[in-house]
């Protein structure tokens, strides 16, 4: 996993390199490690463009672009406000870089690469028309620190941005990074500066204890679950790399490139030589109704398959029909005890006495689906919550706006998903697991993960359902009972995590075909759950 750190942070890091540097060494130390990320994204020699900003960013892009000319490839560059960082500009022209008027569409498409260097930390506002209608046109594109129309510190993406293929950042990351799907592949660039005294990542790791933002920095686990587009471990030919340590030394100084990193491995749920079928953790499931059967049989599929141990089920004999391993109960009271509770999916809208009877239990309590509903329009629910012990919630975009709002009255998205789970999950005091292709989990007390799925497969009806059986059998099998006071809420943290890891991996090996990927089901994401696990947790085998 990797820690991001606030825009403030990053701009301090940065300066205390400046100061301690020569001039432009920094910035063409920088633009070493775009042009080496660049040349795993082509063949030898192909066509690129750089598209510069005015500022610092742009300069990284040119000084990347006069590189890759003296490593033989032809590069073009466009000025995206007819002005440029100069120094850069010259370097990129000497090196015999054309700067071109805004290109049309057949000789945009003959570029085998765009690199996106308009704006970096700066690049929250919106994109110009004629940018958009260029960068759609791309074959691929290498944004630099942060793709063009993202918010750097927020997240929020302006309409039109960049959808960047791959983003290069230096150091270590920005919130965006972990927040912004438009990123897409992230790779991280540890710049040392010859004769500085810290590498760019120690200065980010010293400075982000000294200053404290509205924006607290949190964690990234980039999940590699699809095999990864590109490398990054090989080197321009006019740089001297030392491969056993994976760094490059130029001029300036050392860089390493590398993916950002996932979980690794999870918490291994085999069972031991003196477990049984409880010492796991035992997960009670209140979901699935007469007129969403489906969504109980999908969350206990989930449940069932993310660890050994039982799983009970209030009302639903249907359940029981489709897996027989599921322990019934006809409803919350006549249930035997369990280490953590599911209430909601395809419950229905009725549920409100139910969610209450189960938070009496002060167990560890998920609120999924329905569930999340009741909730925004019940304020005894909410009240209930806010007095117990452990409640996660696992709302989609739409399901966290209407509890958003109905608590604070107004929902502002461009304030960032992150600043706005932490909100709700400290009203609440609860945690609360806000989903996507980058799913944000935020914690009461403060804290923040966020985890990239690697892949979009899982958007389909009921996957939810089944990430909601994984959470609640995972809450369970973490013995959160005996945990320390002091650290159940990292605890809870690392297992919401591990869950939305082994769901996001289970969806990639679901949408996997003799022929290549393709749309998966719900149903096939369930039954991918035990290849995703030991997936997960073979280097600990």
């Amino acid at each position: 996993m990797e820690s991001y750190y606030s825009v403030p942070t990053v701009r301090a890091a940065e300066k205390a390199l400046l100061a301690a540097t020569a001039p432009e060494q920094l910035m063409r130390l920088a633009a070493h490690a775009v042009a080496r990320a660049a040349v795993q994204m082509v063949s030898p020699g192909a066509p690129i463009l750089v598209v510069a900003g005015p500022g610092g960013n742009g300069g990284d892009g040119l000084y990347a672009g006069a590189f890759l000319l003296g490593a033989g490839y032809s590069v073009d560059a466009v000025l995206a406000a007819n002005a440029a960082h100069a120094p850069a500009l010259e370097a990129f022209k000497l090196a015999g870089g054309s700067v071109r008027e805004e290109p049309d569409y057949e000789s945009v498409a003959s570029y085998a690469l765009i690199i996106d260097a308009v704006a970096g930390l700066g690049a929250g506002r919106a994109i110009s028309a004629a940018h958009d209608d260029l960068f759609r046109q791309a074959k691929h594109i290498l944004s630099v620190d942060v793709p063009s129309g993202i918010n750097a510190e927020t997240g929020v993406a302006a309409s039109p941005c960049v959808h960047a293929d791959a983003t290069i950042t230096f150091g270590g990351l920005r919130p965006a990074h972990a927040l912004a799907p438009e990123c897409g592949e992230i790779v991280i660039a540890d710049l040392t500066p010859r004769g500085a005294p810290y590498s760019f990542s120690e200065e980010l790791l010293h400075r982000s204890w000294e200053l404290t933002t509205r924006i607290a920095s949190g964690i990234l686990a980039a999940e590699q679950s699809l095999p990864p587009r590109f490398t990054w471990n090989e080197a321009l030919e006019n740089a001297r790399t030392d491969t056993a340590a994976g760094h490059i030394d130029t001029e300036e100084g050392t860089l390493r490139l590398r993916p950002a990193a996932s979980f690794h491995d999870i918490h291994d749920p085999t069972p031991g030589p003196a477990d049984d079928k409880y010492s796991g953790g035992v997960v009670a499931l209140c979901a699935g109704s007469k007129s969403y059967a489906g969504a109980g049989i999908l969350c206990a599929s989930g449940a069932l398959r993310a660890t050994p141990s039982m799983v009970r089920i209030i009302g639903r004999r249907d359940v029981v029909h489709a897996h027989p391993e599921v322990v019934y109960h006809e409803d919350v009271a006549s249930a035997g005890r369990a280490q953590a509770w599911v209430v909601g999916p395809g419950r229905g809208l009725k549920c409100a006495a139910e969610i209450l009877q189960v938070l009496m239990k002060g167990q560890p309590t998920v609120l999924d689906a329905d569930a999340l509903t009741v909730l925004a329009d019940n304020k005894a629910v909410r009240k209930a919550v806010r007095n117990h012990p452990l409640v996660v919630l696992t709302p989609h975009a739409g399901e966290f706006e209407r509890i958003y709002s109905a608590i604070f009255g107004s929902y502002e998205p461009s304030r960032g998903r992150a600043v706005l789970a932490q909100q709700l999950a400290e009203e609440l005091s609860c945690f609360v697991l806000l989903k996507g292709r980058k799913t944000i989990l935020a914690g009461y007390p403060r804290m923040l993960l966020a985890v990239d799925a690697g892949n979009s497969y899982a958007a389909t009806p009921g996957s939810g359902d089944v990430l909601a059986g994984i959470i609640g059998a995972w809450l369970a099998h973490a013995n959160l009972e005996h945990t320390r006071p002091e650290d159940r809420a990292l605890a809870v943290i690392d297992a919401l995590g591990e869950a939305v890891a082994i769901h996001a991996h289970a969806a990639a090996i679901a949408a996997a075909t003799p022929e290549g990927l393709a749309p998966t089901t719900a149903s096939e994401i369930a039954r991918s759950i035990p290849t995703a696990i030991a997936r997960l947790t073979a280097t600990r085998r």
